[in-house]
C-alpha cells in the first residue's frame, strides 16, 4: 500500500489513521483540519477503543476474473495513448490508469496482479498513475488482456487505434520512415477524436436496442430479455471494476426522508449505462453541466434511490470490492441496513461519506497536530460504538 511508496522516496511516515489505510507524512501535505471540524460538529468525543480497517483484498480473484475487472477500471479510469518523443526520435506507447492518491491501493493491486509497469505520484495534483511503457511488456502482458476480455466504452476506439499503431511501430519490414508515416496517419486530434467518441458505438452494443426503439412497446414487458442479454455483456468483475472507477455513494435528505442512493454518470456511452440500467434495475436520463472552459456537456446518468433496487445493488457488490470505494460502500451498505436506527444515525454516516470524498479530492496537506489524529480517532470510534458501525464487517 502507501508504506511500499513511502520506502521508496524515504518518507517516514508521522503516523496512520488506520481507518482510512492513509498514512500522513512530511511529504504529503495538507491539512485534515477541515475535516475534523466537520466531523466534529456532528459526533461527540469519548475515550474508546481503537478502530481498524482492513487494507487486505477483499474478493481473491483469479486470472480471469482480475482481467475482467481489470477491464471495467480501464473502462472508467484508464487509457492508451501514443506520442512522438523528438528528442529520443521515438514514438512513446502509454497504457496508464489514474486515481487520487487516496486510493492507491487500487494501482498497486494492479501491479501486483500484472507483475510489470510502475506507479509514480503527482503530489501538487495529488494523483497518482500506474503506467506501462516497455513495448515488450504492452505486447506481451497488455494487448491480450485487452483482445481476449474487450473493452464496453468508447475507449474501445482509443485501444483499437493504439494497438495498430504500436504494431506499426515494431514491425521489422518498415523502416523508419515509412513506421512514423503510417502512425502519424493514424493518430487523430484531441478534437476529432472527441468528435468520433461522441457518436461512437462498440461493436459489443448493437444487439441491444435503446429505450427509442420501443415506440409501441412497453419497456417494463420486455425489460427481462434485455436484461438477459445485457448480462451476457457485462460480467460481474467488470461491473465491479467500473463502479470502483464512475460509481459513487450518497446519503442525502429527501423532504423529511434520508435516502441511500447509487449513481454513475458518463459523457459518453449511453448503451454502456443503458445496460447497466439493466443489470441493476436503476433509471437513466440525461443531465446537461458545464465544462470548466464553460460549454454545455451532456452526460448520461444511471442512478436509483429506490429501496429494493438498493437492496439488490447491496447484494451484488458484497466483499468485492479491491479499491478504497470498497470503504464507502461498506459504509453506505451499513447504514442503509440500519437505517431504523432513525435520521441523526443516518445524518452522521452522510457527513462520513461527504468527509471521505473530500480526502478523495484534496488529499492531505499540512502536517496535523497528534492531538488532531486522537480527535479524529474518537470521532471515529464514537461513530461506532453508537451506530453499530464496523466497516471491516460485510455489509
Amino acid at each position: 500500500m502507501v508504506f511500499s511508496l513511502l520506502n521508496q522516496f524515504k518518507i517516514a511516515p508521522l503516523f496512520t489513521i488506520p481507518f482510512l489505510g492513509i498514512d500522513i507524512c512530511k511529504r504529503n501535505l495538507n491539512s485534515v483540519k477541515m475535516l475534523l471540524t466537520r466531523l466534529a460538529g456532528v459526533l461527540r468525543s469519548s475515550e474508546v477503543k481503537r478502530i481498524t480497517f482492513s487494507s487486505a483484498d477483499n474478493l481473491p480473484l483469479n486470472d480471469e476474473d482480475f482481467n475482467n475487472w481489470l477491464v471495467g477500471v480501464v473502462d472508467g479510469d484508464g487509457s492508451f495513448s501514443y506520442s512522438y518523443h523528438i528528442k529520443k526520435n521515438n514514438w512513446i506507447f502509454t497504457f496508464e490508469v489514474s486515481q487520487s492518491t487516496y486510493n492507491l491501493r487500487m494501482l498497486e493491486c494492479i501491479k501486483k496482479n500484472l507483475g510489470i509497469g510502475r506507479i509514480s505520484i503527482n503530489e501538487k495534483r495529488h494523483e497518482g498513475k500506474y503506467r506501462v511503457q516497455k513495448r515488450g511488456h504492452l505486447i506481451k502482458h497488455i494487448i491480450p488482456i485487452f483482445d481476449a476480455h474487450p473493452l464496453l466504452t468508447s475507449k474501445h476506439f482509443n485501444y483499437v487505434n493504439f494497438r495498430e499503431a504500436l504494431y506499426i511501430a515494431e514491425n521489422p519490414d518498415l523502416n523508419a520512415d515509412d513506421r512514423n508515416a503510417k502512425i502519424s496517419k493514424l493518430k487523430l486530434s484531441s478534437e476529432d477524436k472527441e468528435q468520433i467518441l461522441k457518436n461512437y458505438k462498440n461493436p459489443v452494443w448493437y444487439f441491444i436496442p435503446e429505450p427509442k426503439e420501443f415506440e409501441n412497446l412497453k419497456l417494463e414487458e420486455i425489460r427481462p430479455a434485455l436484461k438477459k442479454r445485457a448480462k451476457k455483456v457485462i460480467n460481474k468483475f467488470w461491473l465491479v471494476g467500473f463502479v470502483e472507477a464512475e460509481g459513487s455513494f450518497f446519503i442525502h435528505k429527501n423532504g423529511n426522508r434520508m435516502r441511500h442512493r447509487f449513481k454513475i454518470a458518463q459523457k459518453f456511452d449511453k448503451h454502456v449505462i443503458w445496460a447497466i440500467s439493466l443489470v441493476l434495475q436503476t433509471r437513466i436520463y440525461t443531465e446537461t453541466r458545464y465544462d470548466k472552459s464553460g460549454k454545455i456537456r451532456f452526460y448520461y446518468i444511471t442512478q436509483s434511490t429506490n429501496q429494493e433496487t438498493v437492496k439488490l445493488i447491496i447484494k451484488y457488490f458484497s466483499n468485492a470490492m479491491k479499491g478504497r470505494k470498497s470503504l464507502e460502500y461498506r459504509i453506505w451498505s451499513k447504514s442503509f441496513n440500519n437505517r431504523a436506527c432513525g435520521c441523526e444515525y443516518l445524518l452522521k454516516n452522510q457527513e462520513i461519506l461527504r468527509c471521505l470524498r473530500s480526502i478523495r479530492h484534496d488529499i492531505f496537506g499540512k502536517i496535523i497536530t497528534i492531538p488532531e489524529f486522537e480527535l479524529f480517532r474518537r470521532l471515529i470510534n464514537e461513530l461506532k460504538l453508537t451506530n453499530n458501525f464496523n466497516p471491516s464487517a460485510k455489509a
